[in-house]
């Protein structure tokens, strides 16, 4: 066997063994080692049980917060749930559910980035859900509806937002999709969601 080809071996050999899943002990937390992996072969390497071979892996379209790439994970027989990705190569972590949103809090500049996180983290299955815009010619809502749905607002220890749920597709649902206020306690990291019709005015 010539030298060239040794040294070839050698090099599999050491990257099949440096290209795994250490779970840190901090559940939603992983630390992911392989150099020159993408960011999504990351996630599927610390969540593989948790996403379908079919599944999609979506880079969230309004970018990072702070250091940290966001992606919603989604498939037709799964709950989507979001993921961030924190470093590179070797020093990556990929994060999810209150790990990923207690590491990111103190990333968030504003109200809405926040809301980002908590539907992201969070809520459950509700990743890919967008936050509404308030008013104007970029709000989702009817002209009589944006006087009732207000912009994110973070108080204390409460942040209030409004979004759209996650889209659902079947034959028998033709009804329009109606937006949800959710209030989240930013101390017991519990969240309700209500449905608009079913809120009286404040």
């Amino acid at each position: 066997m010539s030298r060239t080809v040794r040294a070839l071996a050698l090099a599999l050999a050491l990257a099949s063994v440096g290209c795994g899943v250490r779970n840190n002990g901090e559940q939603g937390a992983h630390e992911v080692t392989g150099a020159n992996m993408g960011d999504q072969e990351l996630i599927r390497r610390a969540f593989g049980r948790d996403i379908p071979d079919e599944a999609r892996v979506r880079q969230d379209q309004e970018g990072s917060v702070g250091t940290a790439r966001l992606y919603t994970v989604e498939g037709d027989h799964m709950r989507p749930f979001g993921a961030a990705v924190l470093g590179e190569g070797d020093n990556s972590r990929v994060l999810r559910g209150l790990e990923a949103f207690r590491t990111l809090r103190s990333e968030a500049k504003d109200a809405r980035t926040l809301a980002r996180l908590s539907i992201l983290f969070v809520e459950k299955g509700q990743a890919g859900a967008k936050v509404i815009p308030t008013i104007g010619p970029a709000s989702d809502l009817m002209p009589d509806e944006q006087a009732r749905v207000g912009p994110p607002t973070a108080q204390g220890a409460s942040l209030v937002y409004w979004r759209w749920p996650v889209p659902t597709y079947s034959a028998r649902t033709t009804t329009a999709p109606e937006p949800r206020r959710c209030r989240l306690d930013l101390v017991s990291y519990q969240v309700n969601c209500e449905r608009r019709s079913t809120i009286k005015d404040d």
